[in-house]
């Protein structure tokens, strides 16, 4: 059973829709394992509705015994000893699946300021959940190198990590059709409100060059706020600038994005990041989905969009996107695919033929198949009686 956290609102769990990262971590991988004769769950908080509060630890082990292993989410509540002894009571084995690097949020980071900085209840809980499970799954080598190394250190723990990447379902997505006589060029740049300060990376390049180009327009997609539209935006574009900037808002859940990004009419996609020990812990999804929907990619050249992940290539540079390395780079590339629309098709259209060819779900699927019977064979490391 996976437990995704993306269902945490009252409108996902009426709708059964879900988040980015219940996608990638949880519903992506639990329908290509199915087709490779898995039986598979996924669950969010719904699982928990109709179980009696004032015993808990037996209505999880009630809720945990028709399953050999059970994957989750960091948890950073009071309840995670008693979930997690529940499966340790059931001898079953309990992992926890990271798609970030929790102990190192960069503090503009939402939510460092949200229990997660040194010191705080969230990030203790996490952290003391983190020793008691039995393996861990991560997206990167780096996050699981940076996991070991925390783990070994800080709390003298050798656990077994697995590096399982994100991957794409190609059915879900489609390319973008640009109107053909509309001849602006539109900068595409998509994110949460945890990217404010890599998204500030490029906005000084991206004024000029609006200024510098009349049609050169910019489209905006997920959490931009007000504040930090008024601070990078208002406060310093002129009006004729400030006319050509689209401001789209996320989806309610991950299961309308991708035919929602489809109709967006970019032509150059924008992925500024910072060189952080977070941000190089980070996968390399945003380059995928752009290149799924025909996109060319300008990108930092940062660990998730310029060197392989577990084997296989992100980003090479020049041929399925182009890196930036040094500040004034994306302005020279930026121009560069303004002015050369040939060099956007074939960035483009090679950039999702390796992706279609090597980076959906059942390219990976022996990864986690691999993993997940390791994880049972093994067994859940605290056994208290037998199955």
């Amino acid at each position: 059973m996976f437990i995704t956290t993306d269902w945490n609102t009252p409108y996902r769990i009426a709708t059964r829709e879900y988040g980015g990262v219940g996608y990638y971590r949880a519903h992506g991988p639990a329908k290509v394992l199915r087709q490779k004769g898995f039986n598979v769950d996924v669950k969010g908080h719904e699982f928990a509705d109709g179980l009696d509060k004032s015993n808990i630890f037996e209505e999880y082990k009630r809720a945990f015994e028709p399953y050999d292993l059970v994957v989750v989410k960091q948890i950073d509540t009071s309840n995670g000893g008693k979930f997690i002894g529940a499966c340790k009571d059931l001898g079953i084995p309990i992992v926890m699946d990271l798609d970030d690097l929790i102990t190192e949020l960069d503090p503009d980071n939402p939510a460092y300021m949200d229990g997660y900085k040194e010191g705080d209840a969230k990030r203790a809980l996490a952290i003391a959940s983190l020793s008691m499970v039995d393996a861990v799954f991560v997206s990167t080598q780096p996050l699981k190198d940076a996991y070991q190394e925390y783990l070994k250190k800080s709390l003298n723990i050798d656990m077994p990590i697995y590096v399982l990447p994100n991957c794409c379902d190609p059915t879900l997505w489609t390319k973008i059709k640009r109107d053909p006589q509309d001849t602006n060029t539109v900068l595409g740049w998509q994110g949460s409100i945890t990217h404010d300060s890599d998204l500030m990376l490029v906005i000084p390049t991206v004024q000029k060059l609006m200024d510098k180009y009349k049609d050169l327009y910019l489209s905006l997609t997920g959490g931009i706020r007000q504040e930090t539209y008024d601070e990078m935006f208002t406060k310093t574009f002129n009006q004729d600038a400030l006319n050509r900037i689209m401001i789209n808002r996320g989806t309610p859940s991950f299961k309308n994005f991708p035919e929602y990004l489809s109709r967006h009419p970019w032509d150059i996609g924008i992925i500024p990041l910072k060189d952080t020990k977070f941000t190089r812990a980070k996968s390399h999804i945003k380059w995928m989905e752009n290149s799924l929907v025909g996109v060319p990619t300008i990108a930092s050249k940062v660990y998730p969009y310029y060197m392989p992940v577990d084997g296989t290539d992100t980003i090479v540079d020049g041929e399925t996107g182009l890196l930036v390395e040094r500040p004034e780079q994306w302005e020279e590339y930026i121009e560069l695919l303004y002015h050369d629309k040939k060099k956007r098709r074939y960035l483009a259209r090679d950039a999702r033929n390796y992706v279609l060819g090597h980076w959906t779900y059942m390219n990976h699927a022996q990864k986690w198949s691999d993993a997940i019977v390791s994880v049972m064979n093994e067994g859940s490391k605290d056994l208290a009686q037998t199955r």
